[in-house]
Order: C-alpha cells, then structure tokens, then sequence
C-alpha cells in the first residue's frame, strides 16, 4: 500500500472543507496531503494506519491529523455494518494567517510537533456535537464553528493531566518521498498479509 498525495487543489478558496462520508467499507487508500484534519468514525471498525501507528479502531474513533502524516481507515473483513465518517479539514496556510488568534493557535499546534492524537472522554464528547453542527452550517458560519472546535481542541491538548489524548507516533512525509513510500508499503503489505 502505496502512500498517495492528495492535492488541495478542490479546496483553493476555501479555509476549510467538511465531508460527511457515508460508504459500504473503509478501503481507500493510504495518504497524505497538506491540510490538518479530524475525522470521526461515526460507524464501522477495523484498522487504523496513521503515521507509524497501526491499531484497531471502531464507531467514536475521532483522531487530529497534523499536515503531511501518512493515514487511512480500513474496515475489517468481517465487518457487517456500513461505515460512515465526518471529516473536517482546515488549510494552515494563506486566508487564516491574517488573524492573530489563528497564529497563537497555529504556534501552538506546532509545539505539539507532528504528533497525530487519539481523542477521549469529555474532550471528544464535547467536540463530537461541534462536528454534527459542522456539517449542516454554511460558509462563514462553518469557519466561526470550526475556529471554536478547533480553540476547545487545542485546550484539550494542552492540558495532558485531563487523559483525554493519546499520541500517535507520525512522522510526516514529502510529496515526492518516494523512500518513504516504499517503507510504508512494505510495512503496511505485511501487516495486511502477513508475509
């Protein structure tokens, strides 16, 4: 399993785009592009690959996915429910540096690294509502929820006595980091094979 790039080129002029995915399985492929996202599992299980990560995941699984990390859902063989996601992805660059706020938040999501990070508890029942809203607003509308979701996120991450996070060993990867790429097949071809 190959890493793919996925271009932004749908979302220029945008800040940020919102899925609400709804399919028989997850099966799409291992990738990367440079926007950061947060991806709910509304239903469905099997495995999760982000970044060096590989764990089972079922319905509730919201992960913070930093610009550049490697990742993707795969639904379990046995698996007889469909599988559905909300996605919300923010673009770091351009519109939002303009405003100061975004920058404090940015440099703060920047101490964190390149982790990617599991999302608990309160934390991750507090910001699951945001998510359903997210998906139905519009526009400017959209940006002010998504600004507030993402400020209640960054509080959640930057208070590790909570327990509500949990790191992912990521690294991110180059568009043309082909050597990546071979790594992460043959890693993921075992895993998924065995051999």
């Amino acid at each position: 399993m190959r890493v793919k790039w996925e271009s932004n080129s749908a979302q220029l002029g945008k800040s940020l785009k919102v899925l609400s995915l709804s399919q028989s399985r997850f099966s799409g492929p291992l990738h990367a592009h440079d926007v950061l996202e947060l991806t709910w599992i509304t239903q469905g299980s099997g495995l999760r690959f982000t970044g060096h990560t590989v764990e089972p995941f079922q319905a509730g699984d919201l992960v913070l996915i930093p610009p550049r990390i490697p990742h993707t859902w795969q639904s379990s063989a046995s698996a007889l429910q469909s599988a559905r996601a909300i996605v919300l992805q923010v673009e770091l660059a351009q519109s939002l540096n303009l405003i100061p706020e975004w920058q404090s938040a940015l440099a703060t999501l920047k101490d964190f690294g390149h982790s990617a990070w599991s999302i608990h508890g309160e934390l991750r029942s507090h910001l699951t509502p945001l998510l359903l809203d997210l998906v139905q607003a519009e526009a400017l509308r959209a940006l002010g929820l998504s600004l507030v979701l993402l400020g209640d996120l960054i509080t959640g991450l930057s208070d590790p006595a909570r327990r509500e996070v949990r790191r992912l060993d990521a690294a991110p990867i180059e568009p043309s980091s082909t050597q990546a790429a071979k790594r992460f097949d043959a890693l993921l071809n075992c895993i998924v094979t065995g051999k």
